[in-house]
């Protein structure tokens, strides 16, 4: 499966700029992007979903990850979705520190967003003409 274009547009616009955990937050109520309600069902399928708006976001170059100390990911796409997916807590761990697993180090990657124009003060010059902006 893939994101529809209708509902890539409705998460840029309502998520763009924001943190790696209000991505996750957003798995909880997807019908307001236009994505099946199934989604939601489990914990297993969040995830899911989850990757699934990752790898949108990096097929479409409006994000990168990395690494706690700021450093892009040379892993290829799959490898980095699989990382992330892999990494996730037990359910019953993840509702214990869900609002701040994302800056654990046993959450492998953080969000970057690249930016088409620069942001005076927030944001840096990266590559072919896109500007970094990091979330946290």
């Amino acid at each position: 499966m893939r994101i529809s274009e209708k509902s890539y547009e409705l998460i840029i616009e309502a998520q763009q700029l924001t943190s790696i955990d209000s991505l996750w937050y957003l798995t909880k109520k997807p019908s307001q992007y236009e994505l099946p309600e199934v989604f939601a069902e489990s914990y297993e399928r969040r995830i899911e979903l989850f990757i699934l708006i990752l790898e949108a976001l990096i097929e479409r170059r409006d994000i990168c990850l990395t690494n706690s100390n700021r450093v892009e990911s040379t892993d290829s796409r799959n490898e980095q979705l699989n990382k992330f997916k892999n990494a996730f807590p037990s359910e019953v761990r993840m509702k214990e520190i869900e609002h701040y697993w994302w800056y654990l180090d046993e959450c492998p990657f953080r969000l970057v967003w690249l930016l088409d124009e620069d942001i005076p003060g927030w944001s840096l010059p990266y590559k072919d003409g896109k500007y970094y902006y990091r979330t946290s």
